[in-house]
């Protein structure tokens, strides 16, 4: 009986986390798992289900658990002891013949706590019960409340850190922590309990005003689990829980800049799911009054195979619809269509999807956003991702943040603007508006990521910035109590002085850490962030982040490193603090510390090009050059156009003796730099290829010489006024000395085109020292004539070789002894290389006669 009934309550339980989703079936299905077996069990799961929070907790297993008909905590020395010690006398209560109903029991009580406090600050409508009328009386009186307000706002605050002031009923989430977390021990037995855990940490990080260590190292404890539970992961039970589990620790990783790991659940997400999504072009109209079809971008989705039970899923929930979706907005443009017209109706159809794959094209569009560079092409990729997950709406969470990201790319455009603004206002409205179901709102709202609606109403309150409303912005951000948001208001409006008074005010009501950081913000003045510091006991990482910057402003490395290095002390996920560290260690010329810094700024976010850049800038001054090889190409992969970085990427290159990535950089810095030239290097990879120089891997340079060849033939197209480039180039090909008579031909080219290059330059033989080098190639020149000449059978050929190796020499000779008379002090130094000219002149002269003989 015992193994039998765990079963069902595994298949209860898996369903509760899918609750919303699949809802036609739900309640069919609690009443065929638990029937009539146990009453409390069959209560609670039912208004679990029917998302009927306030019900559960008002029931009498909740009030048991809650203590709500105690006076007060008893002997327990705080809430957290107090619901453990009622936890323990209600198992206590449970035959242990029997099934674990009672722990399962326990755990839907602790995540009727987490929905509801959900549901007063994510989905809405506002709830109707508060925390007063489920705790002991004595907590329910007005003073006594209070206390224990501002006490669970300080528990529900790890790390220093500070919960949303404004966010509604935290004593929900308190309770919910209790007993899904801090009594976690005493569900064994119940198979999701470190998932609702998972989500409970995870909401409780989301009210935070900073990352939390402590949360994110709890969060990834319980990451493991989940996915190490064959039960959950299986598929058997629920074909799509592991693409659930998958898309919320994609969310999760991408908050804490663990974009490497957020890729890889993304990975993963699609595999489960089968789908591949990818971007396409087809021809199609724009504007109402576009009478050719132009390529279009649109969203290609597919599966891979046709499962039956996949299109078992999608059909099964078409026959549950939803009320009151968010309304999809028509953007009424006299010229821009609602939508592309497509010349091909089929083309960018996108098929039928479950809700689930619905919420990963979503997760595809943000992480598309995310890792790309903000450019005009990817407004109209993001776009294309945005139709796709607004095709068949039918979850009332995709719905929403599809729209909601589809206001923030428009709000920049001046004919979408308008429509992102009333589209904005009616997502911020449909909080308070209860047409829509409540359950029906929670379905995948964690694989979604919804935002809280505080962050919903900022967004609305950035749309009116963009519209230069500042002041109805103002009142948003004020009533908000976003007080950095309000200082911005206030200094695009040019009122300084409001600025101060609010904080000011609030600074009066309650001192906080960050309303003295907000006044040193404002005023830059350090004592603010020291006052900070002194308010949060030495313990709030903000105040000091905020004093090493002040200090990197300054330029007192010394100082803001220290002060850098306490704050990342505090709390080590500081993607911007560690990158602050970096530069002042830079600047220090402390390398060590530096190269830590950006090792811990790319672990954090492995795509910022930046830090790759200035990570491989401190291994070089470290003399650790391969390292910095590795890093540049990183740094490169994030920033392709970085024209910057591709060079420093060349530079090394050459240094290491990689030679053929030295080539592919130059390349690649003539694609993004018109007639890009760097002399120096050029001159290192000719002499590389013929020396036949070993490369970092072992192999000869020599094996270069086409490819190094292919680049000269493409810079040579470019710049053609580089005498030294000419040379190079006649060089690599041996200067006219080898025994390839091709070679030797086209080395005679080059150095016919470097000379008069630098002949041409008229004051080249006032000079003495220019007359020394233009002799010396004029002899050098003359001797790649004569080799040219002597290998060639025709003797009319070889003589006009020859006879321009005479004129040239003739020239140069004549020059400079005009310029250097025999009596000019300059003719002694210039009399050996003149002489060495004469001399190869006449043995032109004397080959001449013997090829007309």
């Amino acid at each position: 009986m015992r193994l039998e009934m765990s079963s069902q309550h595994q298949d209860l339980e898996i369903l509760l986390l899918e609750a919303g989703h699949n809802q036609d079936l739900t309640e069919s299905c609690v009443n065929e798992i638990i029937g009539s077996h146990d009453g409390n069990l069959h209560s609670c799961a039912n208004a679990l289900f029917k998302g009927d929070f306030e019900q559960m907790l008002l029931g009498g297993v909740a009030m048991a658990i809650l203590g709500s008909e105690e006076e007060d905590l008893g002997d327990s020395s705080d809430f957290t002891e107090f619901i453990q010690k009622r936890i323990e006398l209600c198992l206590q209560k449970n035959d242990p013949k029997e099934d674990n109903s009672s722990e399962l029991c326990v755990m839907l009580v602790g995540v009727a706590c987490l929905q509801l406090f959900i549901q007063s600050n994510w989905t809405g409508p506002p709830c109707q019960v508060t925390p007063a009328e489920v705790l002991p009386r004595s907590l329910c009186q007005e003073t006594n409340f209070k206390e224990f307000h501002e006490l669970t706002l300080s528990t529900l605050s790890p790390d220093d850190t500070s919960v949303y002031r404004l966010v509604t009923h935290p004593e929900f989430l308190l309770m919910a922590h209790c007993i899904l977390g801090k009594c976690k021990a005493y569900l064994p037995t119940c198979l999701t309990a470190d998932w609702w855990n998972l989500r409970c940490l995870w909401i409780q990080q989301q009210v935070l005003d900073e990352r939390s260590p402590h949360i994110h190292k709890e969060v990834h404890k319980l990451m493991e689990s989940i996915s190490n539970n064959e039960v959950l992961m299986s598929r058997v039970k629920c074909n799509d829980l592991p693409l659930i589990f998958h898309l919320e620790c994609c969310h999760i990783c991408q908050y804490y800049y663990e974009y490497t790991a957020a890729r890889e659940h993304l990975r993963i997400a699609k595999e489960t799911a089968g789908l591949e999504a990818s971007l396409a072009g087809a021809l199609g109209k724009r504007t109402r009054f576009q009478q050719t079809d132009k390529a279009q971008l649109f969203l290609r989705v597919q599966h891979k195979t046709e499962a039956e039970d996949s299109s078992t899923n999608v059909s099964r929930e078409e026959s549950h619809s939803v009320k009151g979706m968010p309304k999809d907005l028509d953007l009424n443009d006299d010229t821009i269509l609602d939508a592309i017209k497509f010349k091909d109706l089929e083309e960018d159809q996108i098929p039928r999807l479950s809700s689930a794959e619905q919420a990963l094209i979503l997760a595809l569009c943000i992480e598309h956003k995310r890792s790309r560079p903000k450019e005009e092409l990817l407004w109209e990729e993001l776009k294309a991702y945005i139709v796709a997950a607004l095709t068949h709406p039918k979850v009332w969470c995709v719905q929403t943040l599809a729209l909601m990201t589809r206001c923030q790319l428009e709000k920049d455009r001046g004919r979408t603007v308008e429509r992102a603004m009333m589209q904005m206002q009616l997502l911020v409205d449909q909080f308070r508006e209860t047409e829509c179901p409540v359950i029906d709102r929670f379905e995948l709202l964690h694989a979604v990521c919804l935002p809280p609606k505080w962050t919903m109403e900022s967004e609305l309150a950035s749309l009116l910035m963009s519209l230069g409303v500042i002041t109805a912005a103002l009142e948003v951000y004020a009533r908000l109590e976003l007080w950095e948001d309000v200082i911005n208001c206030y200094r695009r409006l040019e009122k300084p002085e409001k600025a101060m008074k609010v904080i000011r005010d609030q600074l009066a009501i309650k001192e906080t850490p960050t309303l003295w950081c907000l006044l040193g913000d404002f005023k830059k003045d350090k004592q603010y962030y020291e006052k900070a510091w002194e308010v949060s006991g030495q313990r709030n990482a903000r105040a000091m982040r905020s004093l090493g910057l002040y200090y990197l402003e300054e330029e007192n490395w010394a100082k803001s490193i220290e002060c850098l290095e306490i704050s990342l002390q505090k709390n080590p996920v500081q993607y911007h603090a560690w990158f602050w560290l970096g530069y002042s260690a830079t600047k220090a010329q402390d390398y060590e510390t530096a190269a830590r810094a950006y090792r811990r700024c790319v672990s954090l976010e492995s795509d910022n090009g930046k830090a790759w850049n200035n990570l491989s800038s401190a291994y070089i001054e470290l003399k650790q050059k391969p390292r910095a090889f590795k890093t540049l190409q990183e740094a490169i992969r994030c920033l392709y156009e970085n024209w910057q970085i591709w060079e420093n990427y060349m530079l090394v290159s050459v240094d290491i003796g990689e030679f053929s990535e030295a080539i592919k950089a130059f390349h690649r810095l003539m694609d993004l730099k018109e007639k890009y030239l760097d002399e120096e290097v050029l001159g290192i990879l000719v002499n590389a290829v013929t020396g036949d120089i070993v490369d970092a891997d072992g192999n000869k340079a020599s094996l270069l010489k086409g490819k190094l060849v292919e680049l000269f033939g493409r810079l040579t197209s470019q710049v053609t006024t580089n005498a030294l480039v000419w040379k190079l180039y006649a060089k690599l090909h041996g200067n006219a000395t080898t025994d390839n008579l091709e070679n030797n031909d086209k080395a005679l080219q080059c150095l016919q085109k470097a000379h008069r290059l630098q002949t041409q330059r008229g004051d080249w033989s006032s000079e003495p020292q220019s007359c020394q080098d233009i002799l010396e190639q004029s002899i050098q020149l003359a001797q790649a004539y004569e080799r040219c000449s002597s290998s060639k059978t025709n003797s009319t050929e070889a003589v006009q070789l020859l006879s321009s190796a005479k004129l040239m020499l003739k020239s140069v000779i004549s020059k400079t002894k005009q310029q250097h008379p025999e009596e000019s002090p300059t003719r002694n130094d210039l009399a050996e290389r003149l002489a060495s000219a004469e001399s190869e002149l006449q043995t032109v002269v004397d080959m001449i006669t013997q090829r007309k003989e």
